[in-house]
């Protein structure tokens, strides 16, 4: 009987967080499979950023049923000037400075920020994430009785995404190579050392025996 409840919990927990995997330019991300979308393609601004929206619905016919999701990717040609830290700061402010967030996590190792906001008596959970070419914006819309549901479903979103490229700022890539040059130098030393004292050591042997 107790195995038949655990196989049972076991169906049930896989159907809740079943998921489907969504592909946008040069990034993969999941959102449960409950959920269906369309994408507007290459659509451009009148500068030079690439810009392409999706929207995703539970029922693209009934726009009143909840919860939905809908995404924009941003395609930055001049990208990693700044640290992530500074950068996802920079974009949440865009909408911050209108409409104070009920809470704004930024995880600068991991690239990305993750904002809650109620507006209109629904609950908006807004991710952005950076990579290495551009960065993705994810709004997951639903209603605030559902917010520990929707704050499950938020968190699996944002481990699924996937850049095929890190987002590595100017100061992160500099670090790097400073860190790469600081070990072959160490690297050099010890060499030079062991070629410097090896003749020495051996004839102190020598003389030993």
């Amino acid at each position: 009987m107790n195995k038949n409840i655990t196989i049972l919990i076991i169906i049930l927990s896989n159907s809740l967080f079943a998921q489907k995997q969504v592909e946008l330019r040069d990034l993969i991300f999941s959102v449960p499979s409950e959920f269906n979308y369309f994408t507007e393609q290459n659509r451009k601004f009148e500068y030079e950023n690439f810009h392409e929206i999706g929207k995703i619905y539970t029922d693209s016919i009934d726009l009143e049923k909840f919860p939905k999701i809908q995404y924009q990717y941003y395609e930055m040609p001049e990208f990693g000037l700044e640290s992530s830290q500074k950068v996802l700061t920079s974009l949440n402010e865009i909408m911050t400075k209108d409409i104070n967030a009920d809470t704004l996590i930024i995880k600068e190792s991991g690239n990305y920020s993750l904002a809650k906001y109620s507006i209109m008596g629904k609950s908006l959970f807004e991710i952005k994430s950076l990579g290495k070419k551009g960065w993705i914006n994810i709004q997951y819309f639903d209603l605030p009785n559902n917010d520990r549901k929707s704050f499950q479903a938020i968190t699996v979103i944002i481990n699924s995404i996937k850049h095929k490229q890190p987002y590595e700022s100017e100061y992160d890539s500099h670090m790097k190579e400073s860190g790469a040059l600081s070990k072959s130098a160490l690297i050099f030393l010890f060499i030079g050392l062991l070629l410097f004292l090896a003749p020495k050591l051996i004839k102190k042997l020598k003389n030993i025996h």
